[in-house]
């Protein structure tokens, strides 16, 4: 394989690549034993330099530049690899830079708030002070305590608001222009869509306010609310954790179950290849689970592929964060991981159903950005739901009040986060149009609980986390829509929902939040008056 690589190399030094040689090339890349491809060309090539590296990338941003293929699809094909490939400006790199240093000072504040208040116990340092803020609102007994930390919290981040917001604007103007995947749904209709969302999303979390206020587990003023304090106070015990080989095992009787997907898995330890096969679709996946550090989110990142050509279906790569205990090379996983776990698989099974034979046409990154997490979102669905409690509990070796309560527990800061996507989406709807200060004073006069539930400051976060040149907000809050109302349907045609924009209301993934916030309260108030056994 090396010696083939180097002959690619090679062959990128000279003249445009024929319309032939390169298909062979993308699927070449696809069919690698080991991530090899990403968004700028041939990556972590065995044996090469990263100086030979990026001459290989450049060349083939040259030869691919100088080409044109008569097919049509070919051309779109090429059209699509430069446009992947198309570097940020400098500009962009910049103020991506100037933003995310302004997040670093909010953080940093934070934390050395977080530390003058518990003296010296909890510093909240790193990437998420808010973890440490959610420690010590659970421990904190009196409400007026607690009330008094959350004041002080909000003073200290609220003068960050105004230099992110700046930040935004300056972002969205200088991507104005960057090739962002656009939706054919209009902006009408989408906008009505959002607001939409958005007042049931409000409705769903006033009501989990006032439970939690019930319960004793926090306030029904939502400047107090924080879900780290919901499930700090409400936790029952140790958090449930999963083997990875166990994990993939129980998802592959979920996904066979609800979406007639079938799965099977070989490896050990920490990497495992996947198969996946259904109605339309035929994928692979190489499974890398990673070690979780400390001050880095427990997540999953995203599939690299180009999908497959010659009919052997996509090939996607994957890396979960998982957790390697007392030396041991076998990994065990969080719930949320698994969630995780499930939600990359969605992705790779959505590359398998794109059905190009072209490899380089066979990309998720072109779906209308409105599905593109339909089949994540329904993954992600497919581990919370009730019915797949008692076969989690059984691989966690707990009691399916625990998994019960723990699946509920995600739909509480599902719950919450919801609102944010939401505000977050309006907002970079109207990038260009509209400041982001402004259209968030609009939104919030509008909807008097969303002061108090997001902060301006915690609004530009979720913006600025992700690039005004990358996946829209939207795409999270349509997708796991869609999924919902779609759940009867697209299962069958995994294909078919991904050509088929959403324009339902949000009923049904607002039902299906409510339910699970319910069931969170419900475990919960069984923990506590002791009506959940320990065992299964």
């Amino acid at each position: 394989m090396p010696g083939l690589l180097n002959s690619w190399c090679r062959r990128l030094d000279g003249p445009a690549l024929s319309a032939q040689e390169f298909v062979e090339l993308v699927e070449f890349c696809a069919d690698r034993d080991a991530a090899l491809w990403d968004h700028s060309g041939p990556v972590r090539a065995q044996g090469r330099t990263l100086t030979e590296i990026d001459q290989a990338t450049g060349n083939y941003r040259r030869v691919l530049d100088q080409a044109a293929y008569d097919d049509p699809r070919i051309e779109a094909a090429r059209v699509m690899e430069l446009r992947r490939m198309r570097p940020p400006s400098d500009r962009l790199r910049v103020l991506h830079q100037r933003a995310h240093a302004t997040i670093s000072e909010l953080s940093a504040a934070s934390a050395a708030m977080l530390s003058r208040a518990t003296g010296g116990r909890v510093s909240g340092a790193g990437r998420r002070p808010e973890v440490g803020l959610g420690q010590v609102l659970a421990s904190t007994a009196s409400p007026r305590a607690r009330a008094k930390l959350m004041a002080v919290w909000r003073a200290t981040r609220a003068p960050f608001g105004t230099a992110l917001a700046a930040r935004w604007d300056e972002l969205a103007a200088a991507a104005a222009d960057s090739g962002r995947a656009r939706t054919v749904v209009p902006e009408l209709e989408l906008e009505r869509y959002l607001r939409s969302s958005l007042d049931a999303a409000l409705r769903t979390a006033d009501e989990l306010l006032r439970t939690a206020a019930e319960l004793g587990f926090g306030s029904a003023d939502p400047e107090q609310v924080h879900p780290g304090l919901l499930l700090a106070a409400s936790k029952p015990g140790p958090l449930p954790v999963i083997g990875a080989e166990v994990a993939l095992t129980v998802l592959r009787s979920a996904l066979i179950d609800a979406l007639g997907i079938e799965l099977s898995h070989r490896g050990s330890a920490g990497r495992w290849s996947v198969e996946l096969a259904g109605p339309g679709v035929a994928a692979q996946a190489e499974v890398e689970f990673v070690p979780w550090q400390q001050g880095m989110a427990s997540n999953t990142l995203g599939c690299v592929n180009r999908g497959g050509g010659s009919g052997r279906g996509a090939r996607a790569w994957i890396q979960c964060r998982a957790t390697f205990t007392d030396g041991s090379v076998a990994p065990v996983l969080s719930f949320q991981q698994v969630v995780s776990l499930a939600h990359e698989l969605g992705h790779v099974i959505s590359h398998g159903a794109m059905g190009q034979d072209i490899c380089a046409l066979n990309s998720i990154e072109d779906l209308d950005p409105t599905v593109l997490e339909a089949v994540s979102m329904a993954c992600e669905s497919i581990v919370l739901s009730d019915q797949l409690a008692e076969d989690l509990a059984r691989a966690a070796k707990t009691s399916t009040a625990m998994i019960q309560w723990t699946q509920g527990g995600r739909y509480v800061e599902m719950c919450l986060s919801r609102v944010a996507t939401l505000v977050s989406s309006l907002i970079e709807l109207r990038a260009g149009q509209d400041s982001a200060a402004s259209h968030y004073a609009r939104i919030a006069e509008d909807h008097p609980l969303i002061a108090g539930l997001v902060p301006l400051e915690d609004v530009l976060i979720s913006l600025l986390d992700l690039p005004p040149d990358g996946v829209p907000n939207f795409a999270y809050e349509t997708g796991r829509s869609h999924a919902a109302a779609r759940t009867g349907s697209f299962l069958a045609d995994v294909g078919d929902t991904l050509s088929c924009p959403p324009t339902a209301d949000p009923q049904g993934i607002d039902d299906e939040i409510r339910q699970g916030v319910r069931r969170w309260a419900a475990a919960s108030s069984g923990f506590r008056t002791g009506q959940s056994s320990a065992s299964g």
